[in-house]
């Protein structure tokens, strides 16, 4: 093919401007608007025409994802942030690469909500957190939560009752530790009684030993009911007390709330029980407030008064009579555990007196 010569070239140059032109004025551009890029071989600018109209060609890429573009100052295009929704309905920002570093298309919260709802009026629980809250952390229950735990296999419950969990001990928590100790008493004793103990790394007797034993508490209700033991717990939780399951027994409470539904610890009936129990083991005396200020008992509270105004210590009261009852049948309790120790103790002698019997006559060759 022959080379063109210089006329021929500026002849096709002047022929493609005036057509470039004609489609610019057909596009909507002005009668005086000149063309500022140039092409061809060697001539001009290369870049991008920016006062082309490009709506004719479609929609472009950019808009279709809705990136906003605009330019900077040396006349680059750059997108624009994308306004990214999550499934909370809170945007975050995926960033580009034009100088703002790598984009992050899986920017997302962590945060779910906590409820969903549904056209059937009903709600899911799509938060993990939230969902957690709602079980018991002793036994991973969904009626109740750990306050209200009777379902424990080590014979009491470990972990905080306030936040429902077992990260912490009850009495590490910053809430109890805001209580005073008559608020401490009643949380760990009245709250708990006839249910299984909160283990704390203070026992719950220390606590209501203190309580019994400073001046700040002088004039205050007295505590007469009191958890189960831990042995008594495990007891339960294994079938060998009662005539129900633990299941059974935790299914009975969540309905009524209330302590009657549950097995009685007769071993833990009243504060001499406490003392023998716990104090006199530890080497703690018998608390003198007890002396002077008897605990309000249902026997105290209920005790009939003459119409001279005096107490008629004569007449037994029901309460009296129950409790008298109770604690018979809590002592024949303690003797048959004491009866069932002394014969595990005299066959334990059998067998050791045979054993030392064998030992000698093979020592001796008889």
């Amino acid at each position: 093919m022959p080379k063109k010569t210089a006329q021929q070239k500026e002849a096709a140059r002047k022929g493609f401007e005036r057509r470039d032109a004609n489609r610019q004025q057909k596009n909507g551009g002005g009668p005086g608007e000149q063309q500022s890029h140039q092409s061809g071989a060697g001539h001009g600018n290369m870049s991008r025409n920016k006062s082309r109209n490009f709506t004719s060609i479609g929609v472009s890429l950019a808009s279709k994802h809705g990136i906003r573009k605009r330019e900077n100052g040396s006349g680059m295009s750059i997108a624009d942030s994308v306004q990214r929704r999550n499934s909370n309905g809170q945007g975050s920002l995926a960033n580009t690469s034009y100088g703002r570093g790598p984009e992050n298309r899986s920017a997302r919260s962590n945060q779910l909500e906590e409820r969903t709802d549904r056209h059937d009026g009903n709600q899911i629980i799509t938060n993990p957190e939230a969902v957690r809250s709602m079980l018991c952390a002793e036994c991973q229950g969904s009626t109740h939560i750990m306050k209200d735990c009777i379902t424990t296999v080590t014979g009491g419950i470990r972990g905080c009752i306030f936040c429902n969990n077992k990260n912490h001990v009850t009495d590490h928590c910053r809430q109890f530790t805001r209580l005073t100790l008559a608020e401490k008493v009643k949380l760990l004793v009245t709250d708990r009684a006839g249910k299984p103990p909160i283990f704390t790394d203070t026992a719950w007797w220390v606590y209501l030993y203190r309580f019994l034993t400073v001046r700040e508490t002088m004039g205050q209700q007295i505590p007469d009911k009191f958890p189960w033991t831990r042995d008594f717990s495990r007891d339960i939780y294994r079938g060998k007390e009662g005539h129900k399951s633990i299941r059974e027994y935790q299914r009975d409470f969540n309905r009524t709330k209330s302590v009657g539904v549950l097995p009685r610890d007769w071993r833990m009936q009243s504060m001499n029980d406490v003392f023998t129990n716990f104090w006199d083991r530890e080497g703690k005396v018998w608390p003198s407030r007890l002396n002077e200020s008897p605990s309000l008992t249902d026997a105290n509270a209920e005790r009939t008064t003459s119409a001279e105004g005096t107490a008629n210590v004569d007449v037994p009261t029901t309460a009296e009579v129950r409790r008298l009852g109770e604690t018979v049948i809590r002592q024949a309790l303690q003797l048959v555990e004491k009866d069932r120790e002394i014969e595990r103790l005299k066959k334990e002698n059998v067998d050791l007196k045979r054993r030392l019997a064998q030992v000698y006559r093979d020592s001796y060759g008889l």
